[in-house]
C-alpha cells in the first residue's frame, strides 16, 4: 500500500496547476500553447514505472 502523503514538490506543482488553471481561463491561451500544455498532460498521464535505481535528474550529483 502507498503512503498517503503528498510530496512537497508535488504539492508545489498541484498549485502551480491549479494558478495556472486560472490563469488561462481569464486569460486564454494560443493555440502553441494549448498544444504544448496537451503534451505535457500526455506526458504525464503515461503509465510508467521508473526502475528503483532511477532518481530525478535534480537529486543526481553534478560532475566537476
Amino acid at each position: 500500500m502507498e503512503p498517503t502523503v503528498i510530496r512537497e514538490e508535488v504539492q508545489a506543482f498541484l498549485q502551480a496547476c491549479q494558478s495556472f488553471t486560472g490563469f488561462a481561463l481569464y486569460n486564454g491561451l494560443t493555440t502553441a500553447e494549448r498544444e504544448a500544455i496537451a503534451t505535457v498532460v500526455r506526458t504525464l498521464g503515461r503509465d510508467f514505472k521508473p526502475s528503483l535505481g532511477d532518481q530525478p535528474r535534480s537529486y543526481l550529483p553534478v560532475d566537476g
